[in-house]
């Protein structure tokens, strides 16, 4: 299963709490944690990275075919200007 961005940004605040808490003298266990908030940081911006991404090419496979791409151009092969196929099927 893979974690949310949600999910990292509150294990990062969850860290950054539990830094804040502890005593002036701990420093080796509040960089410790101040790195882990930064770790899961960074993974919730790589997991809105492919969210992002993966809504662009989902909403790409919606998008109308542009001016000048008419039913009869959809099984031509541009390099031949012939029909691509008999049977029907788009080429992409």
């Amino acid at each position: 299963m893979e974690e949310s961005a949600t999910y990292f940004m509150e294990k990062a605040a969850q860290c950054r709490r539990l830094a804040n808490g502890l005593p002036n003298y701990n420093v080796n266990a509040r960089k410790a944690l101040i790195a882990f908030a930064e770790e899961f940081e960074a993974k919730a911006k790589a997991a809105l990275a492919r969210t992002k991404a993966t809504e662009e090419n989902s909403i790409g496979d919606e998008v109308a075919p542009t001016i000048g791409n008419t039913a009869a151009d959809a099984n031509v092969d541009p390099n031949d200007r012939k029909p691509a196929s008999v049977s029907g099927t788009i080429r992409r």
